[in-house]
């Protein structure tokens, strides 16, 4: 079994994560900023490894899939299918027609489908490194106290997806791990979502405070 625990350093709350949007979303008036939103969101909505997200082509994203997926070549270069919401897919096609052409600087043709999905600025393919810079500058900018890294969005992919659904089996296809036990990771909670958690079991809650418990008139059996 995993001895780590996805504590709440490594992802980012479901509050931070809505800082995080409300920046990108609000600085996307220019290309620079639309191509840092598309990325964070890619990541979020997808939990894909850096290196993943970097050999991403075209032909493996809704756009030549025909669906809401992404064909992606994981460690091993085993293959799998990752379901993503139909938000995201729309979001991948409006990338590819209206930003990525502007970075090859001409019409798209046939063979573009296999070339990277993402591209920087200057035409040529991302490198894991180059998320990590982006993705750290971004969440610093948007005032959140962490470091932020592709990693800690694929955690709070993770984690996110397990809390919702408790389908451990779901978030280990989705994320491509090979062994279950890695994926355990995310069903262990840290210490302040435990008590959050405890906090709705109703028959848990104290009903009032114990210094009022000697004012009252002791119940007759």
């Amino acid at each position: 079994m995993s001895k780590w625990v996805v504590t709440s350093a490594k992802y980012l709350t479901e509050k931070e994560a809505d800082r995080l949007k409300d920046y990108l979303y609000s600085n996307a008036n220019n290309r620079r900023g639309k191509i840092t939103l598309f990325i964070i969101m890619m990541l979020i909505g997808s939990g894909l490894r850096a290196q993943e997200l970097c050999d991403l082509t075209v032909n493996q994203t809704p756009v030549g899939l025909g669906e809401d997926a992404l064909s992606v070549k994981g460690k091993g270069g085993q293959l799998r299918h990752v379901w993503i919401l139909p938000e995201l897919s729309e979001m991948i096609r409006w990338y590819v027609a209206k930003i990525r052409l502007t970075l090859v600087r001409r019409p798209m043709l046939k063979r573009d489908h296999d070339q990277p999905l993402l591209l920087k600025e200057n035409g040529k393919k991302y490198d894991r490194y180059d998320l990590y810079r982006r993705i750290r500058r971004t969440a610093a900018k948007a005032g959140i106290a962490k470091k932020v890294g592709v990693h800690t969005l694929r955690h709070t992919y993770g984690t996110g997806v397990y809390r919702r659904t408790h389908n451990i089996l779901l978030v280990k296809d989705q994320l491509g791990h090979k062994d279950l036990n890695t994926t355990t990771v995310y069903s262990k909670l840290d210490d302040a979502t435990v008590i959050e958690t405890l906090k709705k079991a109703h028959i848990l809650t104290v009903k009032r405070p114990f210094s009022d418990v000697g004012n009252s008139k002791p119940l007759r059996t």
